[in-house]
């Protein structure tokens, strides 16, 4: 099956890949207001039986260091690691779950401050396939720093990266996205990427 690899500093953390998977989606994620650089989520989705589908994680919010580097390798293996959770769409707690986000959102107040910068040199240092490293930083008032990962049932032989930076809409000084990289993976090729701030 196909999985994606994700080592923090050399070791290997989560295989995540699941039977009758149709996506894969670990990300790494950076905001200058926040005591951690950066965290690390790892999420898909997979097809049960009788046409339901269930949403799957490994980690959420798994902290990173300045300094650390994340390695995310596109592999094939029927050795993946166990998710944390698999949460049918149709099942009470997911419902629930989809209702009270509703309504928080429905009564949310953003807080239009700007960000205290805890992480003001925060940027990350990637490197694709081996290529010459590059620099993501932030530009003018933009907040985070995204990297994410997509593999889709429908296209199994590739996995597609993402690196954007961004702002807050709802605050004064969000300015668009800054789109830093946009590649596909082929089975055994991988992103590294290093914390900076």
């Amino acid at each position: 099956m196909r999985a994606i690899d994700i080592v923090v500093n050399g070791q290997l953390k989560w295989r995540a890949g699941i039977a009758n998977a149709s996506i894969l989606a670990p990300y790494l994620h950076a905001w200058v207001g926040d005591e951690s650089p950066a965290s690390i989520g790892v999420s898909g989705m997979c097809d049960l039986e009788q046409g339901r589908i269930a949403h799957v994680r490994w980690c959420e919010g798994f902290p990173v260091a300045e300094g650390d580097t994340v390695v995310f390798r596109f592999v094939d293996s029927d050795e993946p690691t166990p998710p944390a959770e698999i949460i049918p769409t149709d099942s009470p707690a997911y419902l629930e779950e989809q209702r009270a986000f509703t309504e928080s959102v429905r009564n949310l107040v953003p807080d239009t401050a700007p960000a205290a910068r805890l992480n003001p040199a925060l940027s990350f240092d990637y490197r694709l396939n081996g290529q010459p490293p590059a620099r993501v930083s932030l530009v003018g008032g933009e907040e985070h720093i995204l990297c994410s990962l997509l593999w889709m049932k429908q296209h199994p032989d590739q996995c597609r990266i993402f690196i954007r930076s961004f702002g807050d809409k709802a605050k004064p000084e969000h300015s668009p996205a800054t789109e830093w990289c946009e590649a596909i993976l082929a089975v055994n090729e991988a992103i590294s990427v290093r914390i900076a701030a």
